[in-house]
């Protein structure tokens, strides 16, 4: 993922949907785009890392357009940093790019068709993580997520690698 996604439910007599957004600093929301009725999510890839947006929907039914909740719904992008992963005498190590503004990193494994699992964290400044549990023999995915303060990252690092752990 590259930016916020956002959904919503569908409205049976929609033609179109159009989706707002603000910045934290903005007072007032701006049409971002304009989405057909067949679609109930949109991917905003136009975000800034750290920077805090609200988003709402409203719909358009061919006469004319329905409120928007003024409120929305709001959320902070933290952009999530590239990885490589190898083979250590102690395990796999994860290497990440760092993310100038993270106060923090959640690194995580995944084997097969598994769910992700957290294996460890490392503070702001740090770029790499051991894992020492890793089993010899096991293929793993890994993935980084970067974190701001208590705002945890729905940005997963992308990890189209994999590795089989091979003890030394």
């Amino acid at each position: 993922m590259s930016g916020i996604s956002i959904s919503w439910d569908e409205v049976e007599s929609a033609y179109q949907y159009y989706i707002y957004r603000k910045k934290s600093t903005d007072t007032e929301f701006e049409l971002l785009d304009k989405v057909s009725n067949d679609e109930t999510s949109y991917e905003d890839v136009s975000v800034q890392n750290g920077v805090s947006y609200t988003y709402t929907v409203s719909c358009y039914d061919a006469k004319k357009e329905s409120p928007y909740d003024p409120v929305g719904v709001s959320c902070t992008f933290i952009e999530a940093p590239e990885i490589t992963v190898s083979n250590d005498l102690k395990g796999v190590t994860v290497k990440w790019t760092e993310n100038k503004l993270a106060d923090s990193y959640s690194i995580y494994r995944k084997t097969g068709s598994g769910s992700s699992v957290l294996v460890g964290t490392a503070k702001a400044g740090k770029t790499s993580f051991t894992d020492t549990t890793a089993k010899s023999g096991t293929t793993y995915k890994y993935y980084v997520k970067a974190n701001i303060g208590k705002t945890k990252s729905a940005c997963f690092s992308d990890s189209s690698q994999s590795i089989k752990y091979i003890q030394a």
